[in-house]
Protein backbone atom coordinates (compact mmCIF):
# COMPACT_ATOMS: atom_id res chain seq x y z
CA UNK A 1 0.00 0.00 0.00
CA UNK A 2 2.98 2.31 -0.45
CA UNK A 3 3.10 5.14 -2.97
CA UNK A 4 4.76 8.49 -3.17
CA UNK A 5 2.88 11.78 -2.83
CA UNK A 6 4.12 15.31 -3.23
CA UNK A 7 2.59 18.22 -1.31
CA UNK A 8 3.06 21.76 -2.54
CA UNK A 9 3.03 24.41 0.20
CA UNK A 10 2.59 27.82 -1.44
CA UNK A 11 3.72 31.08 0.15
CA UNK A 12 2.54 34.36 -1.39
CA UNK A 13 4.57 37.42 -0.38
CA UNK A 14 3.16 40.92 -0.63
CA UNK A 15 5.09 43.27 -2.95
CA UNK A 16 8.37 44.40 -1.39
CA UNK A 17 8.47 41.54 1.15
CA UNK A 18 10.36 38.25 1.01
CA UNK A 19 10.53 34.93 2.85
CA UNK A 20 13.84 33.21 3.56
CA UNK A 21 15.08 30.02 1.91
CA UNK A 22 15.12 26.64 3.65
CA UNK A 23 18.87 26.59 4.40
CA UNK A 24 20.75 29.83 5.01
CA UNK A 25 24.55 30.24 4.83
CA UNK A 26 24.89 31.27 8.49
CA UNK A 27 22.87 30.95 11.68
CA UNK A 28 23.49 34.44 13.06
CA UNK A 29 21.16 36.28 10.67
CA UNK A 30 17.52 35.91 9.68
CA UNK A 31 15.68 32.67 10.38
CA UNK A 32 15.39 30.22 7.49
CA UNK A 33 11.98 28.91 6.53
CA UNK A 34 11.37 25.58 8.20
CA UNK A 35 8.75 23.04 7.13
CA UNK A 36 7.98 20.41 9.75
CA UNK A 37 5.92 17.34 8.81
CA UNK A 38 6.11 14.68 11.56
CA UNK A 39 5.70 11.10 10.32
CA UNK A 40 2.64 9.07 11.33
CA UNK A 41 1.45 5.51 10.73
CA UNK A 42 -0.22 6.78 7.52
CA UNK A 43 2.75 8.64 5.94
CA UNK A 44 6.37 9.63 6.29
CA UNK A 45 8.83 11.91 4.51
CA UNK A 46 10.15 10.34 1.30
CA UNK A 47 13.13 12.66 0.85
CA UNK A 48 14.26 16.23 1.35
CA UNK A 49 11.82 19.15 1.26
CA UNK A 50 12.77 21.26 -1.75
CA UNK A 51 12.31 24.82 -2.99
CA UNK A 52 12.97 26.75 -6.21
CA UNK A 53 16.37 28.39 -6.57
CA UNK A 54 16.31 31.39 -4.20
CA UNK A 55 17.60 34.91 -4.80
CA UNK A 56 21.04 35.24 -3.20
CA UNK A 57 22.16 38.73 -2.14
CA UNK A 58 24.41 40.46 0.35
CA UNK A 59 22.01 41.94 2.93
CA UNK A 60 23.31 45.17 4.50
CA UNK A 61 20.88 44.83 7.44
CA UNK A 62 22.46 41.52 8.47
CA UNK A 63 25.90 42.16 6.90
CA UNK A 64 25.82 38.70 5.34
CA UNK A 65 24.79 36.73 2.28
CA UNK A 66 21.11 35.75 2.49
CA UNK A 67 18.90 33.55 0.33
CA UNK A 68 15.21 34.35 -0.11
CA UNK A 69 12.06 34.12 -2.22
CA UNK A 70 9.79 36.99 -3.25
CA UNK A 71 6.34 36.94 -4.90
CA UNK A 72 5.01 33.35 -4.86
CA UNK A 73 7.07 30.29 -3.93
CA UNK A 74 6.13 26.61 -3.61
CA UNK A 75 7.94 24.37 -1.14
CA UNK A 76 7.66 20.73 -2.23
CA UNK A 77 7.23 18.01 0.42
CA UNK A 78 7.74 14.42 -0.78
CA UNK A 79 5.70 11.91 1.22
CA UNK A 80 5.41 8.16 1.24
CA UNK A 81 1.88 6.92 1.71
CA UNK A 82 1.76 3.93 4.08
CA UNK A 83 -1.98 3.19 4.02
CA UNK A 84 -4.75 2.99 1.44
CA UNK A 85 -7.18 4.69 3.88
CA UNK A 86 -7.84 8.43 3.83
CA UNK A 87 -5.71 10.53 6.17
CA UNK A 88 -4.75 14.12 6.97
CA UNK A 89 -1.19 15.38 6.62
CA UNK A 90 -0.47 17.76 9.48
CA UNK A 91 2.54 19.95 9.99
CA UNK A 92 3.69 23.52 10.37
CA UNK A 93 5.75 26.13 8.60
CA UNK A 94 7.93 28.55 10.56
CA UNK A 95 9.00 31.59 8.59
CA UNK A 96 10.22 35.16 8.83
CA UNK A 97 9.45 37.94 6.36
CA UNK A 98 11.46 41.07 5.73
CA UNK A 99 11.45 44.04 3.40
CA UNK A 100 14.23 46.58 2.74
CA UNK A 101 13.76 48.30 6.12
CA UNK A 102 12.40 45.83 8.64
CA UNK A 103 11.63 42.23 9.55
CA UNK A 104 8.54 40.90 11.24
CA UNK A 105 8.81 38.44 14.14
CA UNK A 106 8.90 34.78 13.06
CA UNK A 107 5.52 33.06 12.74
CA UNK A 108 4.50 29.43 12.98
CA UNK A 109 1.54 28.44 10.81
CA UNK A 110 0.01 24.96 11.18
CA UNK A 111 -1.51 23.20 8.17
CA UNK A 112 -3.79 20.18 7.59
CA UNK A 113 -4.16 18.66 4.14
CA UNK A 114 -6.67 15.83 3.62
CA UNK A 115 -5.57 12.95 1.37
CA UNK A 116 -8.37 10.74 0.02
CA UNK A 117 -8.42 6.96 0.25
CA UNK A 118 -7.18 5.12 -2.80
Amino acid sequence: AQEDLRLGLVAVCEPGWHIYALPLPREDGPLPTEVRVPATEAYGLAGAITEPVPVEVEDPNFAMLVRYHADTVTFSVPLQRLTSAAFVVQGEVEYMVCNDQTCLPPRVVPFSIPVPAR
